[in-house]
């Protein structure tokens, strides 16, 4: 190649065209298929259930939705053109479009872990510190900020294109190999920023969570849907009565406080085990040599089909562990279904006419 933005020459197109076997394409065409059809049809569920249910819009769904919405971007975007780049990997394409691909996907991943990273530090204050910040507006901004720094961190792949200094994905334009120490340094910077130090912060605050959880069960022995007996003194000074000491029950709801804190400690789970072994293929293929060879190749699709699954995953840990989203994905598919089938259905009378008049036994012998 004559510099970094050229095109691969015709001998290594020609080497590339092997690369995959015709099974090993068969494979990873049907995984990613069926993980791109889940992802867009759940998270697709996921918003509309959000966006139409005004019970659903708390601070933490809006969050939760920011995460389904760059699932589906994901979805639609960069798994087609890897099914494209699977099947036809001898096929050039343009450098700027695979790039833009890159840039996509590193935009919707770093959205991903910087939001999943705000929900655990909201699940943090709370049961640390007993202290609820997270609002409507502030998780708004939070959003907004979320797709501002991501944006910002991958903006420099679409700069460096006219520099001659190509900081993308390999995966995505292997046939354009950037050979500059400052790509390999791009890689490391952005991979730990966006990556290793929001994994590593969400690990502490869980940590920190479940030593915190630890401490509270030693002093109090929680029980589902138990009863606490608090004595409090009640005052009726509007009436002049002296103060009366009473005993109520409060009702404390700890089974949904301890469902909510593990279905984001899944979510932390699904992220972590479906990224970190693309994340560090990423960086070992950066800063080793350039040359890719065939086992490379299906390594790093093996890897980013199950980064990918990750999109597919959520929206079944949503279904499973909050019964409001369940129910709600049950009254739309109900909907749906009545809608569908209402040309066929014969609506039956709730009362017969003639049972009116039908007189009991006990009344005649009166």
């Amino acid at each position: 190649m004559t510099n970094g933005t050229d095109f691969a020459t015709n001998e290594t197109v020609n080497s590339q065209q092997d690369f995959i076997s015709i099974w090993m394409k068969i494979i990873i065409c049907i995984l990613l298929c069926i993980t791109m059809c889940i992802a867009i049809v759940g998270n697709t569920i996921t918003c509309v259930i959000v966006y139409r249910k005004t019970v659903m819009r708390t601070a933490k769904n809006l969050l939760l939705t920011n995460i389904a919405l760059s699932d589906i971007v994901l979805s639609c975007t960069v798994m087609p053109f890897l099914i494209f780049k699977t099947v036809f990997p001898e096929r050039l394409v343009d450098l700027r479009l695979c790039v833009s691909i890159s840039m996509i996907k590193d935009v919707l991943v770093a959205v991903s872990t910087f939001t999943l990273m705000i929900i655990s530090a909201d699940r943090f204050l709370i049961v640390v510190h007993k202290k609820d910040r997270l609002t409507v507006p502030v998780s708004k901004l939070c959003i907004t900020g979320t797709w501002a720094v991501a944006i910002l961190f991958t903006m420099v792949q679409l700069e460096s294109n006219s520099r001659e200094a190509i900081l993308h994905d390999l995966l995505f334009c292997y046939q354009h190999a950037p050979s500059s120490r400052i790509a390999v340094i791009y890689t490391v910077t952005f991979v730990t920023l966006t990556f290793i130090i929001p994994l590593a912060v969400m690990f502490y605050l869980f940590a920190t969570i479940l030593r915190t959880v630890q401490l509270i069960c030693k002093k109090v022995h929680i029980h589902t849907g138990s009863n606490l007996n608090i004595a409090v003194t009640q005052y009726s000074s509007k009436i002049g009565l002296p103060p009366v000491a009473t005993r109520y029950t409060f009702m404390g709801d700890f089974e949904a406080k301890r469902r909510a804190f593990g279905t984001i400690f899944l979510l932390f789970i699904t992220l972590f085990i479906c990224w970190v072994s693309y994340m560090s293929e990423r960086i070992f293929r950066n800063t080793g040599s350039n040359e890719h060879t065939s086992g490379d190749l299906i390594v790093e699709l093996i890897f980013i089909s199950i980064g990918f699954m990750k999109s597919a995953l959520y929206p079944v840990i949503f279904c499973a562990r909050n019964r409001r989203f369940r129910s709600a994905c049950g009254r739309i598919f109900t909907i749906k279904l009545c809608l569908f089938t209402k040309c066929v259905v014969l609506k039956s009378r709730r009362i017969r006419p003639r049972n009116l008049y039908v007189c009991p036994e006990s009344v005649g012998h009166l």
